[in-house]
């Protein structure tokens, strides 16, 4: 897990500091309702303290376990990102 304390993206502003968490994984998805619901809670816990109103983890829409985890911390969707590969670097077709 990599975590850092940054200034909150204006969509997503909470007036203060936020807590930035990406490549947040488990060994294994079983571990999400217990290892990864410890770990969020441990760095929500930290960020706090440190002076993070919020936090804003990164999270692939089909990751089930790693969703139902974040729920269970209480977190909800704030945005979504919509991608989409361009051959060769030059616009496609829409």
């Amino acid at each position: 897990m990599l975590a850092q304390l940054v200034p909150a993206p204006p969509v997503y502003d909470p007036g203060g500091l936020t807590c930035s968490i990406d490549d947040f994984a488990v060994a294994d998805p079983d571990l999400w309702a217990s290892v990864g619901v410890d770990l969020l809670r441990e760095v929500q816990r930290e960020a706090g303290q440190r002076g993070a109103a919020q936090v804003v983890v990164v999270c692939g829409h089909q990751d089930h376990a790693k969703r139902a985890a974040l729920d269970n911390c209480a977190l909800t969707i704030a945005s979504e990102w919509w991608v989409k590969a361009l051959p060769d670097g030059r616009s496609a077709p829409t």
